[in-house]
């Protein structure tokens, strides 16, 4: 059983909502530091209006920044299983990542990539909502509480089609060269993502078993 896991891709590919199946069927706990950050930001701290003033220009947060976050909670787990969500992205991350789990001693399984065409990104983007309470994505906005917590849901800063072209230009050009990266490290698998959730579930667990 694979329990060092990074789920990849593009934005809206369905990566927080496989995240949280994988929570829910193995016990693997997951983290996002995007979400991370949010919670930050709605803490009011300094790291997460900082990173805030990032996400809402649709850039990504500094990668020095994104690893010190995951430093902090890797090091509150000591050695506990896990799976992050949007994590690495970019080779710099990538970087201080390897050099956390070496400190550790604890490599990585397994990083997997969700793939998703463009149509389907942009649609997903703009009907998505967060809870204002928990940070819990909702894939469209039929009800307006979270079926975790029952917060309000609101639309995230950087989701409109502005801030997704710049999100897909740095994806292109600092993501992509991470898969790569764990392509030539016979690490990476890659999984399609615009499908029903419970047939990407089924292939995700497949590669976990």
């Amino acid at each position: 059983m694979k329990t060092r896991i990074v789920l990849l891709g593009p934005p809206a590919a369905g990566k927080g909502t496989q995240a949280g199946l994988i929570r829910e069927r193995y016990g693997i706990e997951s983290a996002s530091p995007g979400a991370m950050l949010r919670e930050q930001k709605l803490a009011g701290t300094k790291l997460g209006l900082k990173a805030d003033a990032y996400t809402r220009a649709g850039r990504l947060a500094p990668d020095a920044l994104v690893v010190q976050v995951i430093r902090e909670w890797l090091a509150a787990r000591n050695g506990a299983p896990f799976l992050f969500d949007g994590f690495p992205r970019s080779l710099g991350q990538t970087a201080g990542f390897e050099e956390l789990l070496a400190e550790r001693g604890a490599p990585l399984d397994i990083a997997i990539c969700l793939e998703a065409g463009p149509d389907v990104i942009r649609e997903r983007v703009l009907r998505r909502r967060v809870c204002a309470a928990c940070g819990n994505t909702v894939a469209g906005f039929e009800d307006s509480r979270c079926p975790r917590c029952g917060g309000a849901l609101e639309r995230r800063g950087d989701d409109n089609l502005e801030s997704l072209e710049t999100r897909m230009t740095e994806y292109r050009e600092k993501s992509e060269p991470v898969l790569a990266h764990y392509r030539d490290k016979k690490l990476l698998a890659t999984v399609a993502g615009d499908r029903p959730v419970e047939a990407v579930f089924k292939d995700i667990a497949a590669l976990l078993s």
